[in-house]
This record gives structure tokens, C-alpha cells and sequence, in this order.
């Protein structure tokens, strides 16, 4: 549907102009995908590829309603295979954790959790895995977006992530291997 030109990764005036038109397809895609039946004819056009592919390239709003896309369509069991067959859609919303609005990140974060801990995708977690120690702070972003100033329930989220990525100290990219020189300090 979409060339890697037509998704906005520029600043200038055209790619504005672009930016605004995915924003607005994209708009129309969330509000078009809300039943059911319309989320799976989504993931059977590619609809995930295209959603992954805006995800990586585009900033944003778009990033936001790219989220929104792929957390609808890891609703159904084919758009979570979707998501999970995808190359590197996975990585890429763990990219995005942080870098993004606080609706993005909570949409990051209920995908993540969906495919993870709700419905216990062993590919997903891998990919998470996989992406965190690539260099990736998967981690450590999950952890900051649970002290930040989010839903409790997505407070709730980031915590079954936790627990699910948590591995003995051996791994390069664990929570028991966070060091930290933070003093507690009780107030009375």
C-alpha cells in the first residue's frame, strides 16, 4: 500500500504534508478496525506490515495510531502471529517505549503485555529478549514507565512484564542486575 517514501521520516514542507496524510489514514484505519471483523480483514490485507513499517520510520501521532493499530489487532490469534511473524515489529515497539507520547507508551505497553503475559507468546518474548540484549534498554524502559506518571493499570502491566523478563543475574539485560547507588531515606 505504502513505499518507505510515502511514510514521513523528513522535516521538510512535503513530508509534513505526508505526515499529516498517514496521521489521517491512520485515523481512519483505528476507527474503521474497532469490529471485530474489520480487525481481522486489517491483519489478512497487511495491514500489520504496514503498521510496523510506520512504526519504524514515522514519529508522533502516527507512532501513537500505528500502536493503536497493532494493540487491535493483537486482539485476534492472527494478528498477534502477525505481529510476531513481522520482522522486527516487536523490536520496534520496545524501541519506541519512551520515545513517544504518554498514549503511545501506554498502547507500547498493552501490546507488550498482551503478547507476553496475557496470551504468553514465546516468540514475543524472545523477540523482547532478543531486542534488549541487541543493545536495546527493553528493560530499563519498562522500569521507567512504571515510575512515571502513567495508568495504575498500566503501572500493573509494566510489572507482569518485569516478572516475565525477569532472569537470573547471568543475562546482560536483567532487572537483578540492576545496580543502583540510590539511599532510601526514611522521612520520620
Amino acid at each position: 500500500l505504502y513505499s518507505n517514501s510515502d511514510i514521513p521520516n523528513s522535516n521538510s514542507d512535503s513530508g509534513s504534508n505526508n505526515e499529516a496524510a498517514v496521521v489521517s489514514i491512520l485515523s481512519t484505519l483505528v476507527s474503521l478496525s474497532s469490529p471485530r471483523r474489520n480487525k481481522l480483514r486489517f491483519v489478512r490485507m497487511g495491514g500489520v506490515r504496514i503498521a510496523a513499517k510506520i512504526l519504524k520510520l514515522a514519529k508522533n501521532a502516527a507512532v501513537e495510531l500505528a500502536l493503536t493499530l497493532l494493540e487491535m489487532a493483537a486482539g485476534s490469534a492472527e494478528g498477534r502471529a502477525a505481529i510476531v511473524e513481522e520482522t522486527a515489529c516487536v523490536a520496534a515497539v520496545v524501541e519506541k517505549l519512551m520515545k513517544g507520547s504518554t498514549a503511545a507508551n501506554e498502547h507500547g505497553v498493552a501490546l507488550l503485555w498482551s503478547l507476553c503475559y496475557f496470551f504468553r507468546d514465546r516468540r514475543a518474548k524472545e523477540e523482547v529478549l532478543r531486542s534488549c540484549n541487541n543493545g536495546g534498554l527493553g528493560f530499563m524502559k519498562v522500569l521507567l514507565l512504571m515510575q512515571s506518571d502513567c495508568s495504575p493499570a498500566v503501572k500493573r502491566m509494566c510489572c507482569d512484564l518485569l516478572r516475565i523478563f525477569r532472569v537470573n543475574s547471568k543475562g546482560s539485560c536483567t532487572i537483578s542486575s540492576y545496580d543502583t547507588k540510590t539511599t532510601h531515606i526514611m522521612p520520620y
